[in-house]
């Protein structure tokens, strides 16, 4: 069991909503993702760095669509090219709301203020 503070509370997350094999890279460069077992339902998505921090934290309606976005998305997203060398692991916390998916969001930005959440609080 994993967990993670918040500025208000600490979240368990399931051994099972940890996802460590999510990337990989092929010889020519192709980025495969081992994305099957990530349920396409409204949460929380982390990403953790080599030394268990995180660094990228973000909310979503389908968490699956959202994560393959971040790989599969046209636009030139810079950030997160610059991110994905760092990246050890995703994990997931899902929710049952919008809004407890923001609650949860904001409590876990206050307290961890990651790297690459340009809008820290």
């Amino acid at each position: 069991m994993k967990q993670i503070k918040g500025s208000k509370r600490t979240y368990k997350i399931s051994q099972n909503d940890c996802y460590w094999n999510m990337l990989c890279r092929l010889d020519n460069n192709i980025v495969k993702l081992a994305i099957d077992d990530i349920q396409n339902k409204r949460g929380v998505y982390i990403f953790w760095n080599w030394d268990d921090k995180p660094i990228r934290i973000g909310k979503a309606v389908k968490v699956r669509n959202r994560l393959l976005n971040y790989y599969t998305s046209n636009r030139n997203n810079y950030v997160f090219e610059n991110m994905q060398s760092e990246i050890s692991f995703v994990s997931v916390i899902y929710t049952n709301s919008e809004q407890e998916s923001t609650v949860v969001e904001l409590d876990l930005l206050k307290k961890n203020k990651p790297k690459y959440n340009y809008h820290n609080i």
